[in-house]
């Protein structure tokens, strides 16, 4: 009878740590998640203001090699990510799929000249930049340029609209991880509430408090590092799945900041579990014995 009451108790307790871990496990996949969604907010908006084009209109008598001579130029400038070359042909294709006419039946040529349709760095992509650089490529190359565009209003409306979600997006996932690390807390706490008899029998024989966290705070650890291992696992799956079902293999994410976020959860996972660990431990501690009742 007492070896099966003491295999119960064993089970009761596996039972209890596994429930444990899980519970902290699916918390820091929630706060995973969170990094992710704050992460990939940066990298998309980086990718829609780099896709704003600048279009630079080349003088009509500008040569082919005058053409490529200037992009090369501009490709090498520190603002620019990616200078694109349209050929008089490549416009004349595009005016006619777009229009459905063809300028040189009605002109007898092609009045379309060279453009250099430019894609800038994401940090320059403001319109106060691209104002500067507009100066600046008149300024040095203005002899080959008969004239440049851009679209004021939508430049506008992305970086204000990329504010907004950015500011947004950081209150709702600020007010999130306090929730996500009050809820491993409270389970940690949960945890050794269901051992407070232990603590409190250990200290009334003489164990020093030292002692008797020891063993708590290495459990405590242990837990934090098992829950973060499998957090990682299922939020590496959840990206996966999503860019090969969804996103056609494509990720918004550098390879750097997903390893960065996995590295954060493991150790969101050890310092949470740890600290929860030692004050749910200390407040046992300090409690009478009527009180744990």
């Amino acid at each position: 009878m007492g070896r099966r009451a003491d295999n119960n108790t064993r089970q009761r307790l596996r039972m209890a740590y596994i429930i444990s871990v899980a519970s902290i496990a699916m918390v820091l996949f929630v706060l995973g998640l969170i990094g992710l969604v704050m992460i990939s907010s940066g990298e998309i908006s980086d990718y829609v203001k780099e896709n704003l084009k600048l279009q630079i209109g080349l003088s009509m008598n500008a040569t082919d090699e005058d053409a490529e001579d200037l992009r090369a130029q501009l490709q090498l400038q520190p603002y620019v990510k990616e200078a694109h070359l349209i050929t008089p042909d490549d416009a004349l294709e595009e005016f006619k799929s777009t229009w459905d006419e063809d300028p040189i039946e009605v002109l007898g040529f092609n009045p379309l000249g060279y453009t250099i349709e430019l894609s800038l760095q994401a940090e320059y992509a403001t319109l106060d930049s691209i104002r500067h650089i507009e100066a600046v490529i008149m300024q040095d190359y203005g002899d080959h340029i008969r004239g440049i565009s851009k679209d004021e209003n939508l430049i506008h409306e992305v970086n204000t609209n990329a504010r907004k979600i950015q500011l947004i997006l950081m209150a709702v996932c600020f007010v999130l991880s306090l929730i996500m690390i009050a809820l491993i807390n409270n389970t940690i706490r949960l945890a050794i509430y269901a051992k407070r008899f232990t603590i409190k029998t250990m200290q009334l024989v003489g164990a020093t408090a030292h002692f008797i966290r020891r063993p708590f705070l290495i459990s405590g650890f242990v837990q934090g590092l098992i829950a973060g291992i499998l957090a990682i696992i299922a939020l590496w799956i959840m990206i996966f799945f999503v860019s090969n079902r969804f996103l056609g293999g494509v990720t918004f994410t550098e390879p750097g900041m997903i390893g960065l976020l996995m590295g954060g959860i493991i150790l969101a996972g050890l310092f949470i579990s740890f600290i929860s660990t030692y004050f749910a431990v200390h407040k046992f501690l300090n409690v009478r014995v009527e009180e744990l009742y």
